[in-house]
């Protein structure tokens, strides 16, 4: 009795690599990942600039109320003293009651706004003392700056560096470039698939390898091993084929069953990037618009610095009048403390539009340089 016996075993092993260069969906995948990270740093570094621009609000918010404490304290005595004249013109005959009664109200009015600024400065230490996480009774006593450093850039030089330096627009610009690679990746899932394939055959096995236009680069190897075996009652030796071969082509494959998918994912595509397009122009627009605005309110706050310090310096030159009439007899200790009291009025406006310049200032350079603009105070 004859018998052929079979002995088959085989063995396949496929390795795929993909090669991001040479796909835009492989592309828009890993820049999306990217973009996440950035979009987290850029998030941070918003975050940054407001924060602090918060300190920078707090910081002159404490000045300034540690300068109208004084100059409320001031005005206190300066009353007190004007209403002590008043009192002692009264005693002398040469003062209406009228006069004192109105003495008395500017020195309760005095108080009060003292008491105001007392109530104000201890708020704005709270605050910035909050904002730095320190305990909120503890005391705060800050270094005037004094007036603004070198002038800011105009608009139509700051626009560039807004558009480089500012958290929000980048994104913007991330989002978009974004999405311009996922309309590219859904054009390609549309495209034909092409792929340069190779293959070498042997006796016990076959390696292939190929490269698709979608950036995937595969390997596989198989190994076969067949034996056979023919027990008759006379043993038979069966010489065995060896042989190699090699293949070499291009293969092809279309999309027809998803056609219609791909056509929807790629208008899809258009519309997101149309959209992150138009959200670039509107924040470039508001971008100019905003730098436009916070220009103008520095220009004004300046125009309000320079008002304030004018009226001051004539209020004082007055008063040094008032003085000299005084040392020779012709003036009294009353019309040279309603003029200390009217210089210590100019003070505080010049202190408020100080401050209120330094507040736009720092608000506009924010507006440049974004996180950075606190070296540029």
């Amino acid at each position: 009795e004859d018998r052929l016996r079979f002995n088959q075993q085989s063995f396949t092993l496929e390795i795929q690599q993909p090669i991001v260069g040479l796909s835009n969906s492989l592309k828009a995948l890993r820049s999306s990942l990217d973009h996440e990270r950035e979009l987290a740093q850029l998030r941070w570094e918003q975050g940054a600039a407001d924060l602090a621009y918060q300190v920078v609000e707090a910081y002159f918010g404490c000045l300034k109320a540690q300068r109208m404490a004084e100059l409320a304290a001031e005005a206190v005595r300066v009353a007190r003293w004007k209403q002590d004249v008043v009192q002692a013109r009264f005693n002398a005959g040469t003062a209406t009651i009228a006069e004192v009664l109105a003495a008395e109200a500017d020195w309760k009015e005095a108080r009060l706004q003292e008491l105001q600024s007392q109530e104000g400065k201890q708020a704005a230490g709270m605050a910035f003392n909050a904002l730095l996480g320190r305990p909120l009774d503890e005391p705060v006593e800050l270094v005037d700056p004094g007036p603004p450093g070198k002038a800011a850039p105009p608009p139509h030089e700051a626009l560039p560096l807004a558009k480089g330096n500012r958290p929000d627009l980048r994104k913007a610009q991330a989002e978009l470039a974004l999405a311009e690679l996922g309309e590219l990746a859904a054009e390609e899932e549309g495209r034909p698939i092409l792929a340069l394939v190779g293959q070498y055959q042997w006796e016990d096995g076959e390696i292939s390898l190929s490269v698709s236009n979608r950036g995937l680069l595969s390997l596989a190897g198989t190994y076969n091993r067949q034996a056979s075996e023919l027990k008759t009652y006379k043993e038979v030796e069966l010489d065995s084929f060896a042989g190699e071969s090699y293949l070499a082509g291009l293969q092809v494959q279309l999309p027809l069953l998803d056609g219609e998918a791909a056509k929807l994912k790629q208008a899809k595509a258009r519309e997101g990037v149309e959209l992150a397009r138009l959200a670039v122009e509107q924040l470039e627009t508001g971008l100019e618009l905003e730098l436009s605005s916070l220009h103008l309110a520095l220009q004004r706050s300046q125009a309000r610095l320079e008002l304030a310090e004018g009226r001051l310096e004539e209020m004082k030159e007055r008063l040094r009048a008032t003085q000299k009439l005084h040392g020779a007899q012709l003036a009294t200790d009353f019309d040279v403390a309603q003029l200390e009291l009217a210089v210590l009025g100019a003070e505080s406006d010049v202190a408020v539009a100080l401050y209120d310049l330094h507040l736009a200032r720092a608000a506009y350079l924010k507006g440049v340089y974004g996180p950075t603009f606190v070296g540029e105070l």
